[in-house]
């Protein structure tokens, strides 16, 4: 469980959601949920790990909540490429998807 790089972001009633970083000094691309009980914290995995279909193993990324979506911006992967894409998890379908971008309209 302990990790750091990683990035978190605020959901509705308490819960919040926390995307990748290092853990034992490996960047992983685990999405966790964590949701308090009257009794102490629900820690659930619901993305990444062997799980592949979502974004790469990184650290150093952005996430923001929007409505029932956690957008996912950037970060830095294992060979410390700078990332400069965006990812949308659905929380109501537990899934990933990658946003596409004009590049016309955007410049890092």
């Amino acid at each position: 469980m302990v990790r750091d790089d990683h990035n978190a972001v605020q959901l509705e009633q308490g819960s919040w959601m926390c995307f990748g970083g290092y853990v034992n000094g490996t960047r992983v691309n685990e999405l966790l949920t964590f949701e308090s009980t009257g009794s102490g914290i629900n820690v659930k995995m619901v993305a990444g790990g062997e799980d592949q279909s979502g974004p790469s193993c990184r650290a150093g990324s952005s996430l923001v909540s929007h409505d029932s979506n956690v957008l996912m911006f950037g970060g830095q992967e294992d060979d410390n490429k700078k990332m400069n894409d965006v990812w949308k998890f659905d929380i109501n379908a537990s899934c990933w998807s990658k946003v596409d971008i004009d590049s016309d309209s955007y410049c890092p």
